[in-house]
């Protein structure tokens, strides 16, 4: 077998953030991982009970885990990664991995293969169903611009490509994508050095559209594969059984989101669409629930 160092080198950043049970399974599924070059990062993002400790002694040099002494969100836990990694000369991908999920083995691999096949790919992201399901979670995205901001029964700027449906093959084939979820995000070196790091105005939800627009505008390709499947240790609900304090600091860390990409990467008109669903929001929830009624 070839030498380690003759691969490409992979470096996965992961955010603990008193999610030591979720982390462990995630490290676990790596650890299965047949690609033979890349190195795991976890960014403790100030966890109670010596979790970041924890890790360490369980996985020793499996990972090299950076404590952050306080929760820096996922913009600046991932950043601190990328920062780690963009100082070692033999980065070549990186991979930001949600801690609250199961990769199959060819993982690295698949996403190689994607990258060879044409060089300004920038971005990809595999295939993700819900853990224990075969629903879909992610199969590719839509951003909505211009008119079809308008009309809709939703505030929010971009929608999975089947979620919560059934996979039967629909979603079998690589195609682009409007975006790359960052639950499971590839992205070229190269590319980070172009555009940067994520950006720190935000702390959780928006950031990865952010980063994929950035990166179109720099002419990159972003790329959905199917070739392999992360799984989202999520139920189909995500809300359910949360708490009211929970609910409120993402609704308002999603909102700031939007806002965010909408002052960034949209023109007045598309703005005053987005403004003007805002209105009607309500009265679309009203006729969708009525029509669903009606139609039993």
């Amino acid at each position: 077998m070839a030498d380690k160092n003759s691969y490409l080198k992979f470096y996965i950043i992961i955010l603990n953030w008193n999610g030591l049970k979720k982390t462990t399974n995630c490290l676990d599924s790596l650890r299965l991982v047949a690609y033979p070059n890349y190195e795991i990062v976890v960014v403790d993002n100030g966890s109670k009970n010596q979790e970041a400790e924890i890790l360490q002694n369980k996985f020793g040099d499996y990972i090299h885990v950076i404590k952050n002494s306080v929760n820096l969100g996922y913009v600046g836990g991932n950043n601190t990664g990328l920062g780690y990694a963009l100082n070692k000369r033999d980065a070549d991908y990186f991979l930001l991995l949600n801690n609250d999920t199961i990769v199959e083995p060819n993982l690295l691999s698949a996403a190689l293969e994607v990258f060879k096949a044409d060089f300004e790919i920038g971005l990809c992201g595999p295939k993700i169903k819900y853990f224990g399901t075969n629903k879909i979670w992610w199969a590719g995205a839509k951003v909505y611009r211009g008119t079809d901001l308008f009309l809709r029964s939703s505030w929010r700027l971009t929608s999975h490509l089947g979620k919560r449906k059934e996979d039967t093959g629909q979603f079998d084939q690589l195609s682009k994508t409007d975006y790359v979820t960052g639950c499971a995000l590839f992205v070229r070196r190269k590319v980070v050095e172009a555009i940067g790091l994520l950006d720190n105005k935000f702390f959780s939800y928006g950031e990865d559209l952010d980063w994929s627009l950035r990166a179109q505008q720099a002419s990159y390709k972003l790329i959905y594969f199917p070739f392999t499947t992360v799984y989202h240790v999520i139920p189909l609900d995500d809300n359910t059984n949360k708490k009211l304090g929970y609910l409120l600091f993402k609704g308002y860390h999603y909102l700031k989101g939007v806002i965010l990409n909408l002052a960034r990467h949209y023109h007045g008109n598309e703005i005053l669409l987005w403004g003007l669903n805002l209105i009607v929001l309500p009265f679309c929830w009203l006729y969708n629930s009525l029509r669903a009624r009606f139609a039993r």
